[in-house]
Order: C-alpha cells, then sequence, then structure tokens
C-alpha cells in the first residue's frame, strides 16, 4: 500500500513538473518574442498546451518565417 501511493505521488509530481517546464518554456519565448519585438504575441498565444514536439515546429516555422521576411525585406532595399 505504501509502495504503491509513492508510485503514484512521483507519477503526479512527474506530470507536474513537465507541464511547470513547458509553461516555463513557453513564458520564455513569449519573453523573448517581445523583447526582440519581432512578431505580435497573437502567434504565440496559439503554443499554450502543445505537446514539446509540436512547440518544436511551431518555433521552426516561426524561425523560416521570420528569415524570409528578412530576405525580402533586403530585397526591397536593393530596389
Amino acid at each position: 500500500m505504501v509502495e504503491e501511493d509513492k508510485a503514484r505521488y512521483e507519477v503526479y509530481w512527474t506530470k507536474t513538473a513537465v507541464k511547470d517546464l513547458r509553461r516555463e518554456m513557453v513564458k520564455r519565448i513569449i519573453d523573448m518574442v517581445e523583447e526582440a519585438s519581432l512578431e505580435p504575441l497573437r502567434y504565440f498565444k496559439k503554443l499554450k498546451g502543445l505537446p514539446l514536439c509540436s512547440l518544436r515546429w511551431q518555433l521552426q516555422s516561426f524561425s523560416f518565417y521570420r528569415s524570409r521576411q528578412a530576405y525580402y525585406s533586403s530585397l526591397g532595399d536593393r530596389a
């Protein structure tokens, strides 16, 4: 009985720690975006509650979007 309770307790706190870590990652990303004043927060509000693989995909697509936007704006500067 005591071992079962201990195992449940560990599983509960592991899940809670993962949720807290994900929440902290999203907060840090939002802070970095605000500091760099890149994209409005509406883009990142979609990230809350997503699995980490989806979060990684969102970040990759965002960085691709930023690099493409920078490329096109540099083309406009040359013309």
